[in-house]
């Protein structure tokens, strides 16, 4: 199947069950009308002193527009907070005192938004693998693929402290020999962590859809992508053109609040459609390379035309 086949798959597998836009539909609202979680000890720390010297043009809204709640979107797409003019609807502010509250809260809010994610993805996935949608069944799975989801997270962040620290020191040791080298090294860095995300692009839909762990998950991501290179970097394309150009519409749309009603169930159906389309990739590529070494009958991948 082909990227536009597969597009297409993703986006009819999303008409037949529009439910799923209600995930990232409830957030939105939550985020755009609900009480919010500031940053005030960033304005006064760090933005204030900054603004008073000019070195902080256009950053002394950062604090008032960002919200720790948006952490529980991880990995569902919303558009309030990217998009969307949202001072249309007063909201209550709660501020954050310091950066360890942050931090406590932060530790709290993204496992609760892996587990909001582990449930939106696992019910895409039922639809992908052409499943009975049942209340038992996702729960069931939804809370094996929370577990996993967050081991794969774990295990990101561990390696890329581990990796990020040393690298720092180099960083520093290059800066000190010549500026040259230093932004020849921030260059390398910056294709290697390029490539890093392309291949572990389908680490999440190898969780979500090929029931596997971390390590499993990492490697059949990299298999895929090393299988299915020039298919799999055109899909990760259109959905960064997407993702980056959409919220631009969103933005014209939000300065009302119609509009920004709009916006929201709009964009929680394109980027739906896209969601499926990532976890269908990984699962028909999968099938082709499981149909190359064994006879074992799999499901079929699910055709516009169903």
């Amino acid at each position: 199947m082909g990227v536009i086949d597969t597009l297409s798959a993703g986006y009819a597998a999303v008409n037949r069950r529009l439910w799923l836009l209600s995930i990232p539909i409830a957030l939105d609202l939550v985020f755009w009308a609900g009480p919010r979680l500031g940053l005030d000890w960033l304005t006064t720390t760090v933005t204030l002193p900054l603004a008073t010297s000019g070195q902080a043009e256009g950053l002394q809204t950062v604090p008032a527009s960002f919200n720790l709640l948006m952490l529980l979107a991880i990995h569902v797409p919303t558009s309030v907070g990217q998009a969307l003019t949202v001072g249309e609807v007063e909201a209550v502010t709660a501020g954050v005192a310091g950066p360890g509250t942050a931090l406590l809260l932060a530790l709290v809010l993204i496992p609760l938004g892996l587990l909001v994610a582990s449930v939106y993805l696992t019910a895409i996935a039922q639809i992908i693998r052409q499943q009975p949608v049942s209340l038992a069944a996702l729960q069931q799975s939804v809370i094996s693929v929370w577990g996993r989801a967050l081991k794969l997270h774990g295990l990101l962040l561990a390696v890329g402290l581990g990796v990020g620290v040393p690298v720092g020191v180099l960083l520093l040791v290059a800066a000190a020999i010549h500026t040259v080298l230093a932004m020849l090294v921030f260059i390398a860095l910056q294709l290697a962590i390029i490539w890093a995300a392309i291949y572990l692009y389908f680490a999440l839909p190898a969780v979500v859809v090929g029931e596997h762990g971390p390590i499993a998950a990492i490697r059949s991501s990299v298999q895929v992508v090393r299988t299915s290179l020039w298919s799999a970097l055109g899909l990760i394309a259109i959905i960064l053109v997407v993702s980056v150009g959409i919220p631009i519409v969103w933005r014209l749309l939000g300065s009302q609040p119609l509009g920004t009603m709009v916006g929201i169930v709009a964009n929680a159906y394109v980027m739906t459609g896209l969601s499926a389309a990532t976890l269908l990739f990984y699962y028909d590529r999968t099938r082709e390379s499981a149909a190359g070494v064994s006879q074992d009958a799999l499901p079929p991948a699910p055709t516009p035309s169903e």
